[in-house]
């Protein structure tokens, strides 16, 4: 009876791992495979423990925090001279000689710690969004950020994506207007990253497409904290208003 039993367990066991090996063998993961981009991530420890305890959303939101840190950080050469100068209001401001402009550099880490965090989750839109935009209109990068939004699609077709192609080939064909009427439906969702949105609106203003740009500059007063970017779409906004209200002066007087 003992025997009986025993063969009834280990048949059991036995059934229910080649049950489980099936299934297992018959899953398809929605990311991507470790032995796609071995090669390509540059911390390991990060990306098994994510992969190990269940925790990608979590360690890609890290790894986003870390790039904007490493992207909001100034390049400064060694050895610059640091400068002061006064904005005529009582206020001393400083910065270092060959300072480039905000989001302007080289940051030669961003694109492969933007692969990094693309591989671990490809499906993280406002991320991807961020880092093709600002790789390809403020660092000059234009093909590392198709690059990234190529890969992106292999694994989430999302039309934004596809929008903001466009928009990086309309950028490379110099035509600014069009690039301008491409990226202001993405701007104006609420959780396109405000870089995406700053940017469109200086397009738009540029463009003379006031109106655009001032819905834009709108939006970011109400979706985001950053002081940058709240500063600076309050003095685009005066800007914008009193220009309005000069053309409107205009036209009833002549």
């Amino acid at each position: 009876m003992t025997i009986k039993k025993n063969i009834l367990a280990y048949t059991a066991i036995s059934v229910s791992f080649l049950i489980c090996f099936y299934i297992s063998m018959s899953y398809e993961s929605p990311y991507p495979k470790l032995g796609i981009n071995s090669n390509i991530i540059s911390n390991p420890v990060d990306y098994i423990f994510a992969v190990s305890f269940g925790q990608r959303k979590s360690v890609s939101d890290l790894l986003f925090i870390r790039i904007m840190q490493y992207y909001g950080t100034k390049e400064i050469a060694k050895g610059a001279k640091r400068i002061a100068h006064s904005d005529g209001h009582g206020h001393i401001h400083y910065h270092y000689e060959g300072e480039g402009e905000f989001g302007s550099g080289h940051y030669p880490l961003f694109y492969p710690m933007t692969l990094n965090l693309l591989f671990l989750n490809p499906y993280y839109k406002e991320f991807i969004l961020y880092s093709s935009a600002s790789m390809a209109f403020n660092l000059n990068k234009e093909e590392e950020a198709i690059s990234i939004l190529e890969n992106a699609l292999q694994y989430y077709k999302e039309i934004e994506f596809y929008k903001l192609l466009l928009a990086i080939g309309y950028s490379k064909a110099k035509d600014k207007v069009r690039l301008a009427e491409e990226l202001y439906p993405i701007a104006m969702q609420r959780e396109t990253p405000v870089i995406v949105k700053n940017l469109t609106a200086f397009l738009n203003k540029k463009a003379n497409k006031n109106r655009e740009a001032l819905n834009i500059y709108r939006l970011i007063l109400e979706t985001t904290k950053d002081e940058y970017y709240i500063d600076n779409a309050r003095k685009n906004i005066a800007e914008l208003e009193n220009n309005k209200n000069e053309d409107y002066f205009y036209i009833r007087r002549y």
